[in-house]
């Protein structure tokens, strides 16, 4: 609001001065925020990929060194027959 006296209207140029910059301020730490959670979020998910990704490895890993077993077992087999 504009007023006519020109001391109140320098009061309130200030005061709205006042709240734009500590709006201004409070949303840039805002985002700040959100922006650490963002990342944390995304530290955590890759984390639980990689976790995911050595397990399936070590599945892998395990169930193929089996078949390899059973291959030689059942390769040893046959020879053993012929």
């Amino acid at each position: 609001m504009l007023w006519k006296n020109p001391i109140a209207a320098k009061k309130e140029e200030k005061f709205l001065n006042f709240y734009l910059i500590f709006y201004n301020d409070i949303f840039k730490l805002f985002s700040q925020v959100r922006f650490i959670i963002t990342v944390l979020n995304l530290k955590k998910k890759n984390k639980i990929q990689n976790l995911s990704e050595e397990f399936c490895k070590k599945k892998i890993n395990k169930y193929t060194k089996k078949d390899l077993k059973k291959k030689n077992k059942i390769q040893n087999l046959s020879e053993e027959l012929n």
